[in-house]
């Protein structure tokens, strides 16, 4: 989104869980370009608006895909655990 033309301070990045919260800034927060965007805890961000949100959700169990890996990156005949 950032490198289509949104502005950091525009995005709203939303997880359910502190631990999520917490993990996403760490990952952004040596990436310049990403210094602005506002990622808050869903309960926590109540009421508030920003042109773009994201919603960060996790798989319970651990069953879903590596982290950072995509989907059409999994092989086609791999199934969830």
């Amino acid at each position: 989104m950032i490198d289509q033309g949104c502005k950091p301070e525009e995005v709203l990045v939303q997880a359910f869980y502190l631990d999520q919260v917490n993990l996403i800034k760490a990952i952004f927060a040596d990436i310049p370009k990403y210094k602005g965007i506002r990622i808050a805890t869903v309960d926590g961000s109540q009421g508030d608006e920003e042109l773009y949100g994201i919603v960060d959700s996790v798989v319970l169990g651990g069953g879903g895909p590596e982290p950072w890996v995509s989907w059409a990156e999994k092989d086609a005949g791999s199934t969830l655990q």
